[in-house]
């Protein structure tokens, strides 16, 4: 049976995977990774799929990091671009894509209630030190955002395409490679295995090692 991979864009922008393959430019980082891709289909079988979503998310950050668009064409070659079915999903996936949104929607209601109680507390410390209501609250919400987002977001699937992507991964019976926290933990509870891209890479290297040893 062939191994089945989805894959999240964190599959390629994980520094570590530039590391692991000669700690070039994501220009080069990413045209290994196909090279591996495209060996590993044609040599063990694998196949490696990603969701529509991410594929946009991915699409555009390899744009915007200066990697050409034939690196990004050559990657939908080798990668399936795949939604996952969610009405035949054994998991209520409708009920939990509403939950996601209406989550991510709830917690970025409380942030900006949180913004305002900041900015009312440094409108009233302007009146006694002179400070502008920016100079005051620039800091305070700067922490406020990577407090709020460690203690409310992080290790959470709080996004339409994370759900996505682990619900195509049940689907398919496949792995999910991601280094992302909350897809992990959304997915280690479904049974869903989870490895990251440095992991990905030293597994494929290996199996194709063993293989060139065959006679």
């Amino acid at each position: 049976m062939a191994m089945k991979l989805v894959l999240d864009t964190t599959a390629f922008s994980d520094d570590r995977v530039r590391k692991a393959l000669g700690d070039g430019s994501l220009e080069a980082t990413v045209s290994a990774l196909i090279d591996l891709f495209a060996e590993a289909t044609e040599k063990l079988g694998y196949e490696f799929y990603t969701t529509p979503r991410v594929y946009r998310e991915l699409a555009g950050f390899l744009e915007r990091n200066g990697c050409s668009r034939r690196t990004i064409e050559r990657l939908a070659g080798w990668v399936v671009v795949k939604a996952p079915s969610s009405l035949e999903a054994r998991i209520p996936a409708y009920v939990m894509y509403r939950y996601v949104g209406d989550l991510r929607r709830r917690m970025d209601k409380g942030l900006r209630v949180a913004e305002k109680a900041v900015r009312r507390a440094a409108r009233d410390a302007r009146e006694n030190s002179g400070a502008s209501i920016e100079e005051v609250v620039g800091p305070l919400i700067h922490k406020l955002r990577e407090d709020y987002r460690l203690a409310l977001r992080h290790g959470i699937v709080d996004s339409e395409e994370d759900f996505e992507l682990v619900m195509l991964a049940w689907e398919l019976g496949a792995t999910i490679v991601s280094s992302d926290e909350g897809i992990r933990s959304l997915a280690e509870s479904l049974g869903i295995r989870v490895v990251d891209a440095v992991t990905l890479v030293n597994i494929i290297r290996e199996r194709l090692g063993r293989r060139a040893g065959q006679p």
